[in-house]
């Protein structure tokens, strides 16, 4: 469909260093743009970018960041529906664990 969708997955407190992961029905997201040019993820010391270059309704599905340091993690998910080319981020959900 040719539209970029990104969202960033960032901590707002917390000691380094920081692991991030993503994961779309709880399988880790691999990134692949090298391969395909389809997903990118950047990473900084607090934050995370995932980035879908051309998304589809195939990109639609359950989504999750799970961030973690020696001390504990902590995960995020949402649901991620294409239609067309309207994007809803819907079911934002925070989880400690």
């Amino acid at each position: 469909m040719g539209t970029k969708f990104r969202t960033t997955c960032a901590a707002i407190r917390g000691s380094l260093p920081l692991t991030f992961t993503f994961s779309k029905e709880n399988s880790k997201i691999h990134e692949d743009f090298e391969a395909n040019k389809k997903i990118k993820i950047e990473t900084g010391d607090d934050y995370a970018n995932l980035i879908i270059a051309s998304i589809e309704p195939a990109d639609s599905g359950k989504y999750s960041c799970s961030l973690s340091n020696a001390f504990g993690a902590s995960r995020v998910t949402w649901a991620l529906e294409v239609r067309g080319l309207i994007l809803e981020k819907t079911n934002l959900k925070t989880k400690n664990f």
